[in-house]
């Protein structure tokens, strides 16, 4: 192994890596984000159904 084969490997490797935490953490921002969403529904169910029919 070269220098210049160590540091293409070390650079796909944290190319792999950033993208999965990358990824990762975009999936917990929605699910948080939905879960947000869920607890203020299910606080103020009365504003959903005004805002529907009104």
């Amino acid at each position: 192994m070269s220098e210049r084969q160590i540091m293409r490997s070390v650079h796909q490797w944290l190319l792999i890596h950033l993208s999965f935490w990358i990824l990762l953490l975009f999936i917990v921002v929605v699910q948080v984000m939905s879960a947000v969403d869920g607890t203020t529904v299910k606080k103020s169910p009365q504003n959903k159904r005004f805002f529907r029919f009104g």
